[in-house]
């Protein structure tokens, strides 16, 4: 399985990065191969999870705010990928 997490670093006053690193390790102790990539705006999440799909992930997780997972959820809606919050 592979997921990738997508975080907004200024989000939560830096907060969504500092906690990033839990989900990928729990994922990774699952067998998930799993990446983090840093966003920067909220086109760049929306192209960020739609090169996710391309790629055929099994799973986007978002670490932000509102914005951020908003960008996600339209960038992947209509598809069967699922958004992990």
């Amino acid at each position: 399985m592979r997921g990738v997490i997508l975080v907004n670093p200024v989000s939560k006053r830096g907060r969504a990065l500092l906690a990033a690193p839990l989900p990928q390790q729990r994922l990774q102790q699952q067998g998930w191969a799993c990446s983090v990539v840093l966003t920067e705006s909220g086109d760049h999440v929306r192209q960020l999870a739609h090169e996710a799909l391309k790629q055929k992930v099994d799973a986007v997780i978002v670490a932000g705010g509102d914005g951020t997972i908003h960008q996600a959820a339209l960038a992947l809606a209509y598809s069967d990928t699922p958004l992990g919050i």
